[in-house]
């Protein structure tokens, strides 16, 4: 580890260990110098963390991350304004840090939204129409509860509009993560860091909302400690030492129904009614049977709906297993090899291709037909299975050609593998009342020679077709025959 690295591996934690310190401080001081000055000091201290997650995150992920560290600039450009201008009594520009506090809020939507695009491209189409969904009858909620009432009691002034601004940046921050959370991608620590604070950022500002009269003195300023522990959780997914799991592209080939989908559109099919029966002022009696017919109605478009998705879930799941697989042997087919290739190779890392071809096969085929050619296939095809190390990617490449893709081994690891792998598909293969034998030819290729994965299939390849040279030879300068891979019959 360079000194570098090993000075901020010490100094992370010491960081989120400060930030707590201080939100715990702001929470139980808010008012005073001490709980202010903490507060200010951790926020700093996150927003210098987060610009330097932009620079440890790669060139073409940087945006997305960026975005997120410049909403927390912007609260905390926005939180040193209001501290400056309390501090000097200024009051002529009174929602001047409004601004900057609001602005915050399309940038760290711009950047999750950044997020969902960079881990899953092309495939965030339901989740974006799930959140948007949810998100309209979030914001037909907010507006009911939070903005009309304060637009009916007083004049449209600069305050009102700024007031009604912010349920739309909760809403903005809601559909981002609801697009975040619906989308695919893995869902470790950082995810759930990042989801986490997001989730203490929208319930805090829920609180903030509400009418003054329902607060004590002092709630209010209590949750900037809060909000502060919710920001470090924000910038801690972004930092964390596994934070490459939210930028790194996966390919699910078939769209999942999340868990969490029906319950959410449940809710969001019901806002409209129920808002709509319960100011109608009508009597319970009439608002009642109008509030179960709808709960059931719903409740049985839901059921259609999922027996559907689940419907075409299960053709997708057939299709894709069919375009992925080798029909006969059911392995892995020569796509789904050099695309998991194209996705996960790395040059110099401990990736080894082992390339294998059947010898004698092809007398066989041309003696017993096409029928015994198929079961000597499929027996191969379960032997190469069966001796794998777990975690490893066997794949019928064509004709009688086989590929063994093989993650963190050497080049001693996979020479054993080769000769294990051999040995395994030359015994005996028992079919009907003949018994036959197959020899493997095995072309051995590392990614640490190698600059792409084209490179590793093509060099591979050529080990074989010398292996296969060799065997011939080896045949021809002893003076037998090559065997036709007949051992006997009955």
């Amino acid at each position: 580890m360079s000194a570098a690295a090993e000075q901020a591996h010490v100094l992370w934690p010491v960081t989120a260990l400060l930030v707590f310190c201080g939100a715990a401080v702001d929470a139980a001081t808010p008012e005073s110098a001490l709980g202010r000055g903490a507060y200010l000091g951790c926020f700093a201290l996150i927003v210098i963390t987060g610009w330097r997650a932009v620079r440890l995150a790669a060139p073409a992920a940087r945006r997305p991350v960026r975005l997120i560290a410049g909403a927390m600039t912007s609260w905390l450009a926005g939180d040193l304004l209001d501290a400056g201008m309390r501090l000097t009594g200024i009051d002529s520009l009174p929602h001047l840090p409004d601004v900057l506090w609001l602005a915050g809020y399309p940038l760290i939507g711009g950047g999750l939204i950044g997020l969902v695009r960079r881990r899953a491209p092309g495939q965030g189409r339901a989740g974006a129409l799930d959140g948007l969904i949810l998100t309209t009858a979030a914001a037909l909620g907010a507006w009911q509860v939070l903005v009309a009432p304060a637009v009916r009691a007083q004049e449209l002034t600069a305050g009102v509009i700024i007031g009604a601004l912010y349920p739309l940046g909760d809403i903005i921050l809601l559909a981002s993560v609801l697009f975040l959370v619906l989308s695919p991608g893995r869902r470790g620590t950082p995810t759930r860091l990042l989801v986490t604070g997001m989730a203490l950022t929208l319930v805090c500002d829920l609180v903030l909302a509400l009418p003054q009269d329902v607060l004590r003195p002092g709630d209010g300023a209590r949750l900037d400690g809060v909000l502060l522990l919710a920001n470090g959780l924000v910038v801690a997914s972004i930092r964390h030492s596994r934070r490459a799991e939210l930028l790194t592209p996966v390919w699910e080939p078939v769209a999942k129904l999340h868990r969490a989908r029906l319950p959410f559109l449940g809710v969001a099919l019901l806002a409209a009614p129920l808002v709509a029966i319960t100011r109608n002022g009508q009597p319970v009696s009439v608002q009642l049977p109008l509030l179960v017919g709808i709960a059931v109605t719903v409740g049985f478009s839901l059921a259609r709906f999922t027996g559907a998705v689940h419907e075409q879930v299960r053709a997708q799941q057939l299709l894709a297993h069919l375009a992925a697989h080798d029909e006969l042997t059911g392995l892995a087919n020569r796509r789904t090899l050099v695309g998991t290739l194209e996705r996960e190779f790395r040059p110099g890392s401990d990736t080894v291709l082992l390339y294998l071809d059947l010898n004698l096969f092809k007398g066989i085929n041309d003696q017993h037909g096409h029928a015994a050619g198929d079961a000597v296939l499929i027996e191969v095809g379960r032997r190469l299975q069966a001796g794998v190390r777990p975690g490893d990617l066997v794949a019928r490449l064509g004709g009688d050609e086989f590929a063994v893709l093989c993650h963190r081994i050497d080049g001693v690891g996979a020479r054993r593998l080769a000769d294990r792998l051999a040995t395994s598909v030359y015994q005996p293969i028992r079919w009907g009342e003949q018994t036959f034998a197959v020899a493997t030819s095995v072309g051995q290729a590392g990614a640490q020679a190698c600059r792409t994965a084209d490179d590793l299939i093509g060099a591979a390849d050529e080990a074989m077709l010398a292996a296969k040279r060799r065997w011939h030879d080896s045949h021809q300068a002893s003076g037998s025959p090559v065997p036709s891979g007949r051992l006997r019959s009955g």
